[in-house]
């Protein structure tokens, strides 16, 4: 098909985009929404082939394959009310939204597939699941990365659920590595474990903000810094924990005490008075000391 309509200039409005016009080959007339005016003007601006709309009903009109890509909350909002004729086809990308419950939305005849498109269709990586088979949604999204039409709904369902997880894990593993990068290498990770994820001026960030390092001077050694400048693990803690005495307790000085302060460099033995060593017999040992009559010398 050679229009394709989307509804809905979000994310994966965007990046559907991008993957059919970035593509070597002929490129087909997208019709976009009003709705996300600020990135379908952007598009429009780059792509020769994209053009704004000024309803979702003249969308509908123009285009032979229609996406809709609004989010769940807000789909009553933007399809009442369109009448699509049985001869287009719909491809329904809402998450949680049933081809049962989209079709008593629309009131149509037309046949609905539902599909998963990912991020990484702009750079036409992405495998994309669908349910049911159609073989207009499947040469469709053969250009972007390959299409994987599933058996029943239930099993959609459950691709459903895993994209979901797999993304989560990746935003997980990237703010673990963005927060351990120098700045100048943060930049790079954004589209390394997420495929496609690109940067663009005045797009927000969900990734909390990365933790200070300290700067080098021109040998390449780090500069000291106060602690609050500091990441919290590497701050500079004192010697002795909180509520520990700041001397060691007093304990009785004998010999093994003064061979001990003696080695950490402790002054109790100064201070204790000095005593005589014991007297030992003739075999060494310490006289006055009873041997225990339990003991037996070994033989």
């Amino acid at each position: 098909m050679k229009r394709i309509g989307i509804i809905g200039v979000g994310e994966i409005g965007r990046a559907l985009v991008e993957g059919l016009c970035d593509a070597a080959g002929p490129t087909p007339e997208v019709f976009l929404s009003p709705r996300g005016a600020r990135t379908a003007t952007e598009l429009a601006e780059r792509f020769d082939g994209v053009r704004i709309c000024a309803d979702n009903q003249q969308v509908v009109d123009h285009a032979e394959l229609i996406i809709i890509a609004v989010r769940r909350q807000d789909r009553h909002e933007a399809l009442n009310g369109l009448r699509v004729d049985g001869a287009k086809v719909v491809i329904n990308v809402m998450p949680g939204v049933s081809n049962d419950n989209l079709r008593g939305t629309l009131a149509t005849d037309a046949p609905l597939v539902r599909a998963i498109p990912l991020p990484s269709v702009r750079d036409r990586r992405s495998v994309t699941v669908t349910y049911p088979a159609h073989p207009a949604v499947d040469a469709f999204f053969e250009q972007l990365g390959g299409a994987l039409p599933v058996a029943d709904e239930a099993a959609f369902d459950v691709f459903s659920a895993l994209t979901g997880t797999l993304t989560t894990h990746y935003a997980y593993l990237l703010m673990g590595r963005r927060t351990r990068h120098p700045r100048r290498r943060r930049g790079t990770l954004r589209t390394g474990p997420l495929p496609g994820r690109r940067p663009r001026p005045g797009r927000r960030d969900p990734l909390p903000a990365t933790t200070r390092r300290r700067p080098r001077n021109p040998q390449g050694q780090q500069r000291t810094h106060p602690d609050h400048m500091v990441r919290p693990h590497q701050r500079r803690h004192p010697r002795r924990r909180a509520g520990r005495p700041p001397h060691r307790p007093a304990v009785p000085a004998g010999p093994q005490h003064r061979i001990r302060d003696r080695v950490r460099g402790s002054t109790l033995s100064r201070s204790a008075p000095a005593e005589p060593p014991p007297a030992r017999n003739d075999q060494g040992r310490i006289v006055g000391q009873e041997r225990s009559p339990l003991l037996k010398p070994y033989r």
